[in-house]
C-alpha cells in the first residue's frame, strides 16, 4: 500500500501513520518563501519583507543518523525604483539529524580548528532574519495520532507544546499539521512585563517523513505596561524542490558545501577578533577560497557555491577595515554578561560628531536607550546627567539614545535643560538585541558587557554606581 493510501486510511481511522525518518544520500530539497517583520513602538514604525530561500542536503547517511547542509538565502524584497540588487545575507552550516529528527550543529572536516564534538544548534531567534534555520526539521516522538501532544525543554526558554492537528492539504496532497506554541508566562495576562514574547509555528508532513513540506511561524512581542504588540515577524516556507543526485554530481555538492562551511566558520572566527588581528587572517582565507574555487570549477554549478563567494566578499571587506558585524546565535544573546558589544556608529542628533562605538575602547562606557514618550524618559535622563557630571573623575563616557521622533527627543533635552548630546537609537537598538526599553549596558575599558539593566527601578542607579566603582578599582589595580 503507498504512503498517500497509507495516510488516507489513518485518517479515517483516526490515527495516522507513525512518521520514519527518510533521508537518502544526496537528497536535495528546497523550499521558498518569505520573512516579514513589523515594527510597532512610539517613533519607530517600520516594515521590512524578505525572500527567503532554504536548501537542504544530505552530505551522507545510515540507518541512524544523516549528515546535512542546510544553506539559507535571505534577501530583501526588489526595490522597482532602484537599479541595485537587494541587500541580502547567505548562510551555509553543517548539522546532524537522528532518527527522531532531533538536530546538532557539525563542523566541516576541511576545518582543522573547529571544534570536534557537536554542538547544540541555535535556539529560533526571537528577533533578527532566520540565518539559522531548520524548523522545516522536527524531532517527533515514536507514536503519533490525531491529538498527541508533548512537551520539548529549551534552554532558558519556556517550554514549547507541541500537537498533532487535523490533516490538511499542501500542494494537493494530504498532510499531518503539527502546531508548536512557546510564550512566556504573561503574554497575554493583562499589561506586559519586560521582555513578553509568543511564538507560534504550524509544520506540515507527509505520513512517514521527518521534513516538512510547509512551515510558518509568526513570533510577536509586547512592550513593558503596553496592551499592545511592539513587533511582529512572520516566516513561511513551502518546498519548491526535491532531487536526489549521485556520482559526481553529488560528489559536487558534498565538497562544495564542506568547503563553504569551512570557510564560513574561519570568518566568523576573525571576525570575533573585531579587528584586533589585522588584515592577515582575512588575505588568507582569500587566498584559501581563490584556490579552491578555481580547482572546482564544476561547483560553480551547484547552488553551495554561492557561500563561499560571500565568505570571500565578507573577507575582502574585513581586510580593507570594513568590518561587518557579528552574526549573534541567540543561544549566545547579544545582550550577555562577559560578550563584547556589537560595533555600531552613534549619530548626534542635532547633527554633532558621530563616532564608533570602537573608538571609546580605554574607558569604560555607559550606554542608555530609552523613548522619549514614556514615563520613565526623564529618569533615564536624569541618571545619564548625574553619571556625567562625575565623569572626570572616572573616565565614564555617557552614550544617550533616544528611540523615536527626533523632534519629541530634542524637545524633551530643551524642557528638562540637558546640556549633553543625544543620539539616535533608531539606528542601532537593532543590532544591540534590543526588545524594550529603557535598557542600560555598562561596558568596561575593553567594550566588554558588565552590566545590563532591562526596565526601571531605584536600585538601577545605584547597581551602575558599584559596578563602576569595581571597574574604576580594577583599572587602578586595587582589590575589588
Amino acid at each position: 500500500m503507498g504512503t498517500l493510501s497509507l495516510l488516507m486510511l489513518g485518517s479515517l481511522l483516526g490515527t495516522p501513520p507513525e512518521p520514519q525518518p527518510v533521508l537518502p544520500k544526496g537528497l536535495e530539497l528546497r523550499w521558498s518563501g518569505s520573512y516579514t517583520e513589523a515594527t510597532y513602538r512610539p517613533g519607530v514604525r517600520a516594515f521590512r519583507g524578505y525572500d527567503v530561500e532554504l536548501f537542504l542536503y544530505v552530505i551522507d547517511s545510515n540507518d541512524t543518523r544523516a549528515e546535512v547542509a542546510l544553506f539559507s538565502r535571505i534577501f530583501a524584497k526588489p526595490d522597482p525604483r532602484s537599479k541595485e540588487p537587494p541587500p541580502g545575507v547567505v548562510r551555509i552550516e553543517l548539522a546532524r539529524v537522528d532518527k527522531s529528527g532531533a538536530i546538532s550543529r557539525i563542523f566541516s572536516p576541511y576545518d582543522t580548528d573547529a571544534p570536534k564534538e557537536t554542538r547544540p544548534w541555535p535556539l529560533v531567534p526571537l528577533q533578527g532574519l532566520p540565518i539559522y534555520e531548520a524548523g522545516v526539521i522536527l524531532e517527533l516522538p515514536d507514536s503519533l495520532r490525531a491529538g498527541t501532544s508533548w512537551i520539548k525543554k529549551e534552554e532558558g526558554r519556556p517550554d514549547i507544546t507541541w500537537r498533532v492537528g487535523v490533516g490538511e492539504a499542501v500542494g494537493g496532497v494530504p498532510a499531518v499539521s503539527i502546531t508548536g506554541i512557546q510564550e512566556t508566562p504573561n503574554f497575554l495576562k493583562g499589561p506586559s512585563r519586560p521582555g513578553e514574547w509568543s511564538r507560534r509555528e504550524t509544520a506540515h508532513f507527509l505520513a512517514g517523513q521527518m521534513i516538512a513540506l510547509k512551515l510558518e511561524r509568526t513570533i510577536e512581542h509586547r512592550d513593558p505596561g503596553s496592551d499592545e504588540f511592539a513587533f511582529r515577524s512572520q516566516l513561511k516556507l513551502e518546498q519548491t524542490k526535491k532531487v536526489t543526485y549521485s556520482g559526481r554530481l553529488h560528489d559536487h555538492r558534498k565538497s562544495e558545501a564542506l568547503y563553504a562551511a569551512a570557510f564560513t566558520a574561519e570568518l566568523d572566527r576573525l571576525l570575533a577578533l573585531g579587528g584586533r588581528g589585522g588584515n592577515k587572517g582575512y588575505l588568507a582565507l582569500i587566498k584559501k577560497i581563490e584556490n579552491y574555487t578555481t580547482e572546482h570549477i564544476a561547483g560553480e554549478y551547484t547552488p553551495y557555491r554561492e557561500a563561499s563567494v560571500a565568505v570571500r566578499r565578507k573577507a575582502n571587506a574585513a581586510a580593507e577595515g570594513k568590518i561587518p558585524t557579528v552574526i549573534a546565535e541567540e543561544s549566545a544573546p547579544i545582550l550577555s554578561l562577559g560578550r563584547p558589544l556589537p560595533e555600531v556608529t552613534f549619530v548626534d542628533l542635532t547633527a554633532g560628531p558621530s563616532y564608533k562605538l570602537s573608538r571609546l575602547q580605554g574607558k569604560p562606557v555607559l550606554l542608555a536607550y530609552y523613548q522619549p514618550s514614556t514615563g520613565t524618559a526623564a529618569d533615564v535622563l536624569s541618571l545619564c546627567q548625574t553619571f556625567l557630571k562625575s565623569s572626570d573623575k572616572t573616565g565614564l563616557k555617557v552614550i544617550p539614545l533616544a528611540i523615536g521622533e527626533i523632534r519629541d527627543a530634542l524637545k524633551q533635552k530643551a524642557e528638562l535643560k540637558l546640556d549633553f548630546p543625544l543620539y539616535d537609537g533608531v539606528a542601532t537598538y537593532k543590532t544591540h538585541g534590543l526588545e524594550s526599553t529603557p535598557v542600560l549596558i555598562l561596558l568596561d575599558s575593553e567594550g566588554i558587557i558588565r552590566y545590563i539593566a532591562n526596565g526601571w527601578n531605584d536600585l538601577v542607579k545605584k547597581e551602575i554606581q558599584e559596578q563602576l566603582e569595581k571597574l574604576t578599582k580594577s583599572a587602578s589595580g586595587l582589590p575589588r
